[in-house]
């Protein structure tokens, strides 16, 4: 999906069409529907390999009483850190249950991260450099709630646990208490709604600058 993005709003510097693209006032609309389409190919391509297992699955295995089993059970245990631990959920789930909730889920962050990617590519006039600034956004990221955290900077880690780098990294724990990385109940859920917030105005305000730069 950030690649995506990133490669759909830089396709005509590429291709050496920018010029001819964009001196229409049309050519530069086309932003926001090639964010879409952005988007859409990520989400299509998600779940067509979600699809593919899914199938493969049902081919060889009745999954009737599995889909419908809790998911949350003391022999379904989680490993964190050094230690195990019951996969136990904020709210009730069957098997079937958590998995759509997985997967609308992760469409959700797949929409955060092409967002990012488009108004990456749309602020930055290099597709390149643009992957490059978004590369080392997300290892900042990363790396952010651990170097926070041992400078005793407990705010600063508590606002880091929302970035969409260490939701994506905390997802086989969504719904569940999410262990050191998570901080109020149903964060995953709060955090990729303010994430959609965030970088759908930050889009739109790389658009507006979009709109408006000079072509050259």
């Amino acid at each position: 999906a950030l690649l995506l993005g990133i490669y759909t709003m830089g396709m005509e510097r590429l291709c050496r069409t920018e010029s001819l693209l964009l001196s229409a006032k049309r050519g530069r609309k086309t932003a926001l529907e090639k964010g879409a389409a952005a988007w859409i190919a990520a989400a299509g391509s998600y779940l067509l390999f979600v699809g593919f297992f899914l199938a493969a699955y049902g081919i060889f295995w009745d999954g009737t009483f599995f889909w419908n089993a809790n998911v949350a059970s003391q022999f379904h245990t989680v490993q964190e850190a050094v230690f195990t631990k019951p996969f136990l959920t904020w709210g009730s789930f069957t098997l079937g249950e958590y998995f759509a909730a997985q997967m609308g889920l992760s469409l959700g962050l797949l929409l955060v991260f092409s967002l990012m990617g488009s108004a990456a590519g749309l602020w930055l006039k290099n597709s390149y450099i643009a992957f490059l600034a978004v590369f080392a956004f997300l290892f900042a990221q990363f790396a952010a709630p651990m170097l926070l955290s041992d400078a005793g900077c407990w705010n600063g880690y508590i606002a880091a646990t929302f970035f969409p780098a260490v939701l994506w990294h905390t997802q086989p724990l969504w719904f569940t208490d999410g262990g050191i990385s998570t901080v109020v109940t149903w964060q995953e859920s709060w955090g990729i709604g303010l994430n959609l917030v965030l970088w759908a105005g930050i889009f739109l305000l790389a658009y507006r600058y979009f709109r408006r730069k000079d072509v050259a």
